[in-house]
């Protein structure tokens, strides 16, 4: 579904709780204003998608997954998060702050003008074969 849950108090996405999730999908232009969106703990979580100009307005916030060992695959639409200041990926060991340590995941696909505001996109991995 596209263009919705765009309204003012729609300020923060927490998954967390939904411990089951196995896919996130997100359609066009949704979540204008959220500025924080976390995916923690989901232990069966495999695909995470947004789709274009979703998180787009707020400013100064983050993005965050961690201890999702089973992702494979984050792709983002053209112009999400662009105000966006911190974006992190960390595996279940959490030994060191923005280190992935998801074995399984292979891509991470950023649209165009996403992540675009000042802070800085920082990834490193010990596993074979991310692109």
């Amino acid at each position: 579904m596209s263009h919705c849950c765009n309204e003012s108090n729609v300020v923060g996405l927490d998954f967390s709780r939904f411990s089951n999730l196995r896919e996130v999908r997100v359609g066009d232009e949704c979540f204008a204003n959220v500025k924080d969106v976390k995916l923690t703990r989901l232990k069966k979580l495999e695909k995470v998608e947004f789709g274009k100009k979703c998180c787009c307005k707020a400013s100064g916030g983050s993005f965050e997954v961690k201890e999702c060992e089973r992702l494979k695959s984050v792709k983002t639409g053209d112009g999400c998060f662009v105000k966006v200041r911190v974006v992190v990926f960390i595996g279940g060991s959490l030994l060191a702050l923005l280190c992935i340590d998801l074995p399984v995941l292979k891509t991470v696909d950023l649209g165009n003008d996403s992540f675009t505001g000042e802070g800085k996109l920082v990834m490193k991995s010990s596993a074979q074969g991310m692109q």
